[in-house]
């Protein structure tokens, strides 16, 4: 069930408009509107590290081990659409000459190399099990976890009414109160981004991931910046 949350910022002012519009007094309120929900699907920042004397060996090993991961994530439902690679980089480590270590000279004496992967999750009760697969196969990096909605659009849409109607209630409110008269609306802006929830970091813990996973609930939220022309009563 969505929980609808409504919040009310204001600026209250009367302000002058310019020339063009005759000075007329007016009413500026902002409204804001959340909407609730439980996420219904998830992103994983993962990735495989490998070290090894050579480049060609430590990527060589890293692509192997992908290789699999990718066929472990297939197995497990997930649309190869949802896997997608966010990074791979091949570095150099260093470390002090042993003949020479009071003169800074350095050797290189391996390659890392790391393959990073996002993947999408459409279906959350099979989130664990996937988890868990991935670290089984090879994956020894998971970054974080990001739950959101995989159609936003209709709670977007439910925000925006909530902060309309939360701005009106607000100018009404403080129209009584100051003893003025709403007239008629000049102007309704958007702004901010809707907030759909920050990523879970989390990091491995020993060779399974079979952890249950929760994605609890996450808002959608807009605010409105409504003008109205005002008159005294």
């Amino acid at each position: 069930m969505r929980t609808l949350v409504v919040a009310t910022l204001f600026a209250l002012g009367l302000a002058t408009l310019p020339a063009a519009a005759q000075q007329q007094p007016v009413l500026t309120i902002t409204g804001t509107g959340s909407v609730s929900a439980a996420p219904d699907i998830a992103t994983v920042t993962t990735a495989v590290e490998t070290a090894a004397p050579t480049a060609a060996e430590a990527l060589a090993e890293n692509s192997a081990i992908m290789a699999q991961v990718f066929e472990t994530l297939t197995a497990a439902g997930v649309a190869r659409k949802d896997i997608q690679t966010n990074q791979l980089s091949v570095q150099p480590e260093y470390r002090n000459l042993k003949s020479s270590s009071s003169s800074g000279e350095v050797e290189i004496y391996q390659y890392r190399v790391r393959n990073g992967l996002a993947v999408r999750v459409r279906d959350l009760g099979n989130l664990g099990t996937v988890l868990d697969r991935i670290v089984r196969t090879g994956i020894n990096q998971i970054g974080g976890i990001g739950f959101g909605h995989s159609k936003p659009g209709p709670m977007l849409a439910e925000a925006r009414k909530a902060a309309m109607a939360d701005a009106i209630a607000t100018a009404e409110l403080y129209a009584a109160a100051a003893g003025i008269r709403l007239v008629r609306v000049l102007s309704v802006s958007e702004y901010g981004r809707p907030n759909l929830g920050a990523a879970m970091e989390m990091s491995r813990a020993g060779d399974s991931l079979a952890v249950p996973i929760a994605g609890g609930e996450q808002a959608i939220s807009t605010s409105v910046n409504v003008v109205w022309a005002v008159e005294q009563d």
